[in-house]
């Protein structure tokens, strides 16, 4: 049998949580959790012959883990911030995304490598020449929380680098209850990441994530804040 083992300190359970719904998703793995008084220990396993499909999946999902949701945490930790506007959560968005697939090469050969994943230490201790370069938007993005811009220089500047990006998708998003994201261009359905703990701002994060170009809403969804900020940079259309 695979068996990979992986830990992750307490004081990041938004993110553990993050972790374990994507691992849920695949049936051919079996988790186990433990915590102790400060560490949380998640057991992974799977069947031989599906031992090398569960290591890549495993490893591409803490690999995403770290270079959107600690990313994350490093730039909104940085500008000292805890509360934002859809502006301002459409400017985090293309600093968390835009630059993540050089990041994610740069990462999922060091997590593959690691016999025990111990996702905090990996943050802390291995991933310097990343974080020097989130230390460059870190400096951008206080400088424009911080300074004398309004949200409208915000939504400029994210729609600018929005509309640079050349993998522009449509979206479908049905349920306000209960968001359900499907990529409409390039198929199946899109895991929304739970950054702020607001639907509205978490689906605004993940509209200018994927670089939408066409967002069809269904009528259950009637918040002004999330029909302004997709506006701004996609064809926003009703159903």
């Amino acid at each position: 049998m695979w068996k990979k083992t992986v830990t992750i300190d307490k004081s990041y359970g938004k993110e553990c949580r993050a972790l374990l719904r994507e691992l849920g998703k695949n049936k051919s793995l079996v988790c186990a959790v433990e915590e102790s008084k400060t560490r949380i220990l998640i057991s992974v396993a799977a069947r031989d012959a599906d031992g090398e499909n569960a290591q890549e999946y495993l490893c591409d999902k803490i690999t995403k883990l770290l270079t959107t949701y600690f990313k994350h945490l490093y730039i909104t930790e940085s500008i000292g911030i805890d509360k934002f506007t859809p502006a301002q959560v459409c400017l985090l968005a293309v600093m968390v995304y835009y630059d993540s697939e050089a990041e994610y090469a740069e990462l999922f050969d060091k997590i593959s490598g690691y016999d025990v994943i111990c996702i905090d230490g990996v943050y802390n201790f291995a991933m310097k020449n990343l974080k020097e370069e989130w230390d460059e938007l870190c400096v951008v993005s206080e400088n424009l929380f911080n300074g004398d811009y309004e949200d409208e220089d915000l939504y400029d500047v994210a729609g600018y680098v929005v509309q640079e990006k050349s993998d522009r998708t449509r979206l479908l998003i049905a349920d306000a209850e209960n968001p359900v994201v499907t990529d409409v261009s390039k198929g199946g359905f899109v895991s929304v990441d739970d950054f702020y703990g607001d639907t509205t701002l978490d689906l605004i994060n993940c509209a200018v994530g994927r670089g939408a170009k066409e967002v069809t809403l269904d009528a259950s969804f009637k918040d002004k804040r999330l029909l302004s900020a997709l506006s701004r940079f996609a064809k926003v259309r009703n159903i």
